[in-house]
């Protein structure tokens, strides 16, 4: 991420002007040949997304291959300040337009239907606004796997998510 000395977010992002130059981390060291880089992309963690998303490398550090993808595993934070979102989505919609990478978007799925739903429709709007042609696909969930193993995830929960069709009825 790119907090301040690990203190929390950094403030609201302000987005990279139109003539920003793409974020590329500068070093004299160079680790050589990337293997697959076309095959290989960035996850966009909570920090960056929020504080600096203007700062997302179009190239992998230290090499000069192009990040191909990104994977956000969320359009925003339900408790992020709404002010701040427009800006990271700019940010977020100018890197794909520049490095031509593709986003894997991610979609929450839990025992609370009015936040997935706001969710949703949060993620729907950030991928109209990414285009077809910036869009890789979408991840439904995430570690569904795991979720009975989650603090405060009822057997009741797990039941309606799988036999009760709730998982299918968001999805299909």
């Amino acid at each position: 991420g790119c907090s301040a000395g690990g203190k929390g977010p950094s403030p609201a992002p302000k987005p990279p002007g139109p003539t920003a130059k793409p974020y590329v981390c500068e070093s004299e060291f160079k680790i050589g040949d990337v293997v697959l880089p076309a095959h290989k992309g960035l996850a966009l963690d909570d920090d960056t997304f929020r504080g600096c998303p203007g700062k997302i490398p179009v190239e992998w550090p230290h090499t000069t291959e192009p990040v191909a993808s990104l994977r956000m595993f969320k359009a925003w934070e339900a408790d992020w300040p709404e002010e701040a979102r427009q800006p990271a989505w700019d940010a977020i919609t100018q890197f794909t337009q520049r490095s031509g990478a593709k986003v894997l978007m991610g979609t929450q799925i839990t025992c609370n239907e009015t936040a997935d739903d706001a969710d949703w429709a949060l993620v729907l709007r950030l991928l109209k606004q990414l285009g077809p042609g910036s869009v890789m696909g979408v991840a439904i969930g995430n570690e569904m796997e795991l979720l009975y193993s989650k603090a405060n995830i009822t057997k009741q929960c797990i039941a309606n998510i799988w036999a009760g069709g709730y998982f299918w009825r968001k999805t299909v």
